[in-house]
């Protein structure tokens, strides 16, 4: 019967041997294959192209899969964090920046956002764009950005010959802006200076 006892406890032995040396196993397999998983992700490979994950997380907020791919597949760019992290940042002017990054590689990353934003890559009056007539007093109207010929604001006003050249009614002017200077005018000439 001691035997059988013995034989008996050096089978269950055995069988706990056995099914802890499965255990492991398996747990070795899961962490391999969660391991194969995460060096097919897109964050992997970028890790391997040099970035942080911070850096990553800042990216992926701008640019889909299938750029984030791309620039895995590339040297790391050391301005693209920086780039993205501007709070002047405009996605839609991505691919601009970096052209522009290439052709002059030294040029502060502010000095490029501000370049590509305002359109200041092209010459005056190229690739000109309609103005967004939306942001009233904040649209922006220059060499790059024009008004439609049919924007007529409905607060305009003409400007008196007390305040400008040419004959009555040949200048005109919105009636804030003309209220503003006329505020200017009246502080400048209680100062002594004549507008």
């Amino acid at each position: 019967m001691a035997k059988k006892k013995y034989k008996l406890k050096k089978d269950v032995f055995l069988y706990i041997a056995v099914i802890i040396v499965f255990i492991i196993l398996i747990n070795k397999g899961l962490n391999a294959y969660k391991t194969y998983k995460y060096h097919q992700t897109t964050e992997y490979k970028l890790i391997t192209a040099g970035y942080t994950k911070k850096e990553i997380k800042i990216i992926s907020k701008n640019l889909n899969e299938k750029e984030l791919l791309k620039l895995s597949k590339e040297k790391k760019n050391e301005k693209l964090v920086t780039l993205m992290s501007n709070k002047l940042y405009i996605h839609k002017h991505y691919k601009d920046y970096l052209d522009y990054i290439n052709i002059f590689p030294n040029k502060d990353i502010n000095e490029v956002i501000n370049t590509i934003n305002l359109h200041l890559n092209y010459a005056f009056y190229e690739d000109t764009k309609p103005t967004d007539i939306s942001k009233e007093y904040l649209m922006i109207v220059n060499k790059y950005n024009y008004l439609d010929e049919s924007f007529a604001p409905d607060d305009i006003v003409t400007i008196s010959t007390k305040y400008s050249w040419g004959s009555y009614g040949t200048h005109s002017i919105r009636k804030e802006v003309f209220d503003a200077f006329l505020k200017m005018h009246e502080d400048a000439n209680q100062n002594g200076i004549y507008l």
